[in-house]
């Protein structure tokens, strides 16, 4: 019993320190070098996408695309979207360096949705400020399920 009692303890050990190792890693890049007044700047094409009119249950795919306008290279930390019926596959993880260009590809299903929809896509980046918060919008018609 004491065996498998120290073998729960470590592992809950291991899975704290790891967690904290991961804050510690997310909160030096996103800390970047402000103090200097180097930071990354993401500078997007667009901040909010328009989908239009579509039916309900239609995905919608587009992206976000950006360039880094700032002095160091651009890392980002974390993109979320804000509810469930958006999916963020991948973003770039490795720097994006001054002057380069990126995108972040979002997929939308509109299953559950209807009316006028706006969403948002929050970047965390090493950029002032730390984030970014994109925009999608349109309209959700909904379909009718009495039709014969």
């Amino acid at each position: 019993m004491n065996r498998y009692f120290f073998i729960a303890l470590l592992l809950l050990s291991s899975c704290r320190l790891t967690t904290e190792n991961e804050q510690i890693t997310t909160e030096m890049v996103i800390t970047g070098h402000e103090d200097d007044g180097r930071v990354a700047g993401a500078t997007f094409e667009e901040e909010v996408y328009k989908f239009g009119t579509i039916a309900q249950g239609e995905l919608v795919d587009f992206t976000f695309k950006f360039k880094n306008t700032g002095k160091i290279p651009l890392v980002i930390a974390a993109v979320k979207p804000a509810c469930g019926c958006t999916l963020i596959n991948k973003w770039p993880k490795t720097p994006i360096a001054p002057g380069e260009e990126a995108e972040i590809p979002v997929r939308f299903n509109s299953a559950d949705q209807k009316g006028h929809i706006s969403k948002s896509v929050t970047m965390v980046a090493n950029t002032k400020p730390k984030t970014t918060v994109l925009y999608f919008e349109g309209e959700v018609i909904a379909m009718d399920t009495n039709q014969e």
